[in-house]
């Protein structure tokens, strides 16, 4: 019998050192009267439940709370959104900016993956 191996998707998004300094961190940061690091932890949960849930990127549809919720936002969830349009990570299209920049690799990974997992799963069918 052959032993089938699960792989566990994690999830991962590109984050450059830049980001730390970036012009529009900072306004997030005046925005929501948080520090950097809160501003940082928030944008990678967003983006992390994003990769998990809405890989193209695209938050239309969702409610603010739902937004909140997945930046793990505790307060006025509609001054969160306002935020994050307002100071460019989120495109009042409710698209998250420049999300193919940055998601690509985790994306090409998972589709080599699935292309990888259906070759051996038709190859064991055939043996």
């Amino acid at each position: 019998m052959v032993e089938e191996r699960r792989v566990i998707y994690t999830a991962w998004i590109e984050s450059h050192h830049t980001l730390r300094n970036h012009p529009k961190i900072f306004k997030l940061c005046k925005e929501l009267k948080i520090g950097r690091p809160q501003a940082l932890g928030h944008l990678h949960c967003l983006w992390w439940w994003t990769i998990e849930n809405r890989e193209n990127g695209d938050l239309i549809g969702l409610f603010d709370k739902d937004i909140a919720q997945a930046c793990d936002w505790d307060s006025d969830p509609k001054k969160l959104v306002l935020a994050l349009k307002k100071t460019g990570w989120l495109g009042v299209d409710m698209r998250i900016t420049d999300w193919q920049d940055y998601s690509w690799r985790i994306l090409s990974w998972r589709k080599s993956n699935r292309e990888r997992q259906q070759r051996q799963r038709d190859k064991q069918r055939d043996e």
